[in-house]
């Protein structure tokens, strides 16, 4: 099963402006795109990015950076 931005976002109760500024940010791996470019997610790409928003929550943590304030 594979998903669009917008339904991995929902899933995390993110936006999916949140998961484009942490790939640009290099917090995590670049999703894959169709050929139309748009970003495709696996069951296995929302796990790893469920690891790097939540523990990130903390002040001035990887979710700061992400916004783009001070780390």
């Amino acid at each position: 099963m594979v998903l669009t931005i917008g339904e991995a976002a929902a899933q995390l109760g993110r936006s999916p402006i949140t998961l484009r500024r942490l790939e640009r940010a290099g917090l995590v791996p670049a999703a894959f795109r169709d050929r139309a470019g748009r970003r495709c997610y696996t069951p296995e790409d929302i796990e790893r990015l469920r690891a790097v928003i939540f523990p990130a929550l903390r002040p001035n943590g990887a979710d700061s950076v992400a916004r783009g304030g001070a780390a």
